[in-house]
């Protein structure tokens, strides 16, 4: 009876182990649909000269990509970070912030899309970010407006390590990331 009891906790506690792996290595879901290229392949058909902005950092200017700026504990695709790319100037001082949030009709697209206009405006004097948001394959509204939310409240907590004037921020976006600033803007808290 003793070893049957013993069986049965240690399969129970692989299953455990088991499943908990699986649920780690969930991925979330992309829909892939809308990318630079893509727009650019509908766009030159009406613009033949239209050609893709590369990213080029600008001299003058920092790069911080990939800064978490939240972490999701529970979500259906288990822990998951948020993350922005950041560029500033070099030179010291207190810069306005501009959040920039890519388009895609809340279900494609990602913040690459955005990082040559950040870096060229962070060579103009303010601060850029270019963020991540879940789309609505991973979680549906109003999630996207509570990651961009997120990302305000984390530039704000983090004005003086990024050269921010947490009084100055402003946020912009293309399609549903102009949409979704909006959203942002006309929210309270």
């Amino acid at each position: 009876m003793k070893r049957n009891s013993l069986l049965i906790a240690l399969f129970c506690l692989i299953s455990q182990i088991l499943i908990a792996q699986v649920e780690v290595n969930q991925v979330v879901p992309r829909d892939t649909s809308f990318t630079t290229y893509s727009a650019w392949v509908n766009m030159k058909k009406d613009f033949p000269e239209a050609k893709i902005v590369k990213p080029q950092l600008p001299a003058g200017v920092l790069a911080e990509p990939n800064v978490v700026y939240a972490t999701l504990p529970n979500t259906s695709y288990g822990k998951r970070d948020l993350h922005l790319d950041l560029f500033r100037p070099e030179k010291p001082g207190k810069y306005p912030v501009l959040l920039l949030i890519h388009g895609g009709g809340w279900r494609s697209g990602n913040k690459s899309m955005d990082i040559p206009l950040a870096q060229q405006i962070a060579a103009k004097g303010y601060v850029t970010a270019a963020v991540e948001h879940r789309l609505s394959p991973e979680a549906l509204y109003p999630a996207a407006v509570y990651d961009i939310k997120a990302a305000v409240r984390f530039l704000r907590a983090n004005a003086k390590k990024y050269s921010i004037d947490p009084k100055r921020i402003a946020i912009g976006g293309s399609s549903a990331g102009g949409q979704l600033a909006s959203f942002v803007g006309a929210s309270s808290g």
